[in-house]
């Protein structure tokens, strides 16, 4: 065996956590069949919201020491394309307090006049928006400059105990669910339009028993969602499902009417019962998971990849 730590995926969870690694002193090869602009990670909005992610006590800490990360990132990588945002919730009930606010210190509660009509609450945070063409880039140059390389694969991995390492760590999103054979791993089918953006500044999001429905801006353009099909394989888009999201994201900013639609796509959230951030051990190799983060990869991914290294600093 070679005293490398292997790192099985490389979307935003993997390479983030391989960098920390570097950070914090290792030899790390990440070894992947897709290259994050491959993976889902580079379809996804990538504003920081814990959405679609347990445990909730966990998820807290883990989003809180991401946004702390991120800000630092913003303030010193100007050009990596991380900036806040306003990020708006609308209710069509009284909701209680939401349970991530006490990770976000500029949140409040909107009055009765900023609330459009058929809603009856909202939120409004200050949070980091991440522009994924720049990011994911910066990631992996930033994983280059420490000296990580990576491993292309013609195939996907079919079993971890095939990898000549020591230590692995396991970051391979919705592949868990056969590589593990984790039947607690499924896909939550994610269905956007990007359009030209026509001014907008801030993010939008309604959640209610039928729909989740979110606007988010970046510099050059919006992505309007979505969906959040839990179970469902199918990556085909579906024109109908497009066209009601673009008349669900018109009616709450109408700005959006014949915003020229830039492309349609669909991607599979990695969802799981729980993120499962672990130490297994077999007779021949330490594994760590980290994977199952559903809707909040970019959200937590700091802060689960601080764990890991806590993990594997125990190990050795």
């Amino acid at each position: 065996m070679n005293n490398e730590i292997v790192v099985i995926g490389c979307g935003v969870s993997g390479l983030t956590t391989g960098l920390a690694l570097l950070q914090a002193g290792y030899s790390v090869r990440i070894m992947a069949d897709k290259l994050p602009f491959e993976t889902v990670s580079a379809l996804a909005p990538a504003v920081w919201f814990p959405y679609n992610v347990l445990p909730i006590d966990k998820a807290l800490v883990w989003g809180e020491q991401t946004r702390n990360k991120l800000l630092k990132l913003a303030t010193t990588n100007p050009r990596i394309g991380i900036y806040a945002i306003d990020l708006v919730e609308f209710y069509t009930e009284p909701t209680a307090e939401i349970w991530w606010a006490a990770g976000v210190p500029a949140h409040r509660r909107l009055k009765a006049a900023e609330l459009p009509k058929g809603y009856v609450d909202g939120t409004l945070a200050s949070v980091p928006m991440i522009e994924t063409p720049l990011y994911l880039p910066w990631l992996l140059r930033e994983f280059a400059r420490h000296d990580g390389e990576i491993s292309l694969l013609k195939e996907p991995i079919n079993r971890i105990d095939d990898i000549d390492a020591p230590i692995v760590v396991n970051c391979s999103g919705l592949r868990a669910h056969s590589l593990c054979q984790d039947e607690a791993v499924y896909p939550v089918r994610a269905m956007i339009a990007r359009v030209e953006n026509p001014g907008i500044k801030r993010v939008t999001t309604v959640q209610t028993a039928e729909h989740i429905t979110y606007i988010i801006p970046r510099r050059h353009d919006v992505i309007l969602g979505g969906t959040s099909d839990k179970g469902v394989w199918d990556e085909e888009v579906d024109p109908a499902v497009i066209d009601a999201i673009i008349e669900r994201c018109t009616i709450l900013e109408p700005s959006l009417h014949r915003a020229p639609i830039i492309e349609k796509r669909v991607g599979l959230r990695p969802g799981r019962t729980a993120v499962r951030l672990e130490v297994e051990q077999t007779d021949t190799q330490t594994i760590v998971h980290n994977y199952g983060h559903g809707g909040a990869g970019y959200t937590i991914s700091w802060g689960c990849a601080s764990d890991v290294v806590g993990l594997v600093k125990a190990i050795k």
